[in-house]
């Protein structure tokens, strides 16, 4: 699991198949299954505590310190069919995913319960290890590439020489690696794979506890 720069998404780099409400232990690098409270706690409702959306389209680039160049504007020579991305931190991530679905625990109907849970576990002697999924994408479609160092660049071109303009157009694009190739990290697309969440954790206030994004 990578959390992607300046954003509260992780990448599912590891292909877990992960549920609403799935409690991990983090042993860095790995996410250890511990739990899902759905299991663990009975009296909740997943019908009624579980939004699901509509099919829908998701992107990221600015936000987590990614660029988009289809013309070349940096003065280095690109093709019609083809395109970089450049990757200003480590984990910056570019994505763009299609027919998304995302499932989301309303967390303010179980915070009581997940405080009580979190006691009753004894995960409160080390919140920062435990984590909570709280949001959960199933795409069936696209493409997701992460920077596994700072300032680095990858272009793709179209696997059938086509101009490439859009980001739609860089579904049916090859990734070739300008620079080191371990300096880029890729997440297969498959269908109903589910290659971003979100995970939550216990924050202790001096006044107030709260489940809040890692």
């Amino acid at each position: 699991m990578i959390k992607f720069s300046k954003t509260n998404f992780i990448g599912n780099d590891s292909g877990l198949s992960c549920k609403i409400g799935d409690i991990f232990q983090i042993d860095k690098p790995n996410f250890i299954y511990f739990g899902n409270i759905f299991e663990d706690i009975p009296e909740l409702d997943h019908n009624k505590l579980v939004r699901t959306s509509k099919p829908y389209v998701f992107t990221l680039t600015s936000e987590s310190g990614v660029s988009v160049d289809f013309s070349a504007r940096y003065s280095v020579p690109l093709q019609d069919s083809q395109v970089r991305i450049r990757f200003s931190n480590k984990h910056s991530a570019f994505a763009y995913l299609t027919n998304v679905v995302t499932h989301s625990l309303a967390l303010g109907g179980v915070s009581k319960e997940l405080y009580k849970y979190w006691h009753s576990q004894n995960y409160i002697k080390n919140v920062r290890k435990y984590c909570l999924v709280n949001t959960l994408f199933e795409v069936e479609g696209g493409k997701l590439l992460f920077s596994k160092c700072s300032k680095t660049s990858v272009t793709l071109s179209h696997s059938q020489g086509l101009k490439i303009d859009t980001l739609d157009g860089l579904i049916d694009a090859k990734v070739s690696i300008t620079g080191t190739a371990s300096s880029i990290g890729t997440i297969d697309i498959k269908c109903t794979s589910q290659p971003i969440v979100k995970m939550v954790r216990l924050y202790k206030g001096s006044t107030r506890n709260r489940f809040r994004f890692i």
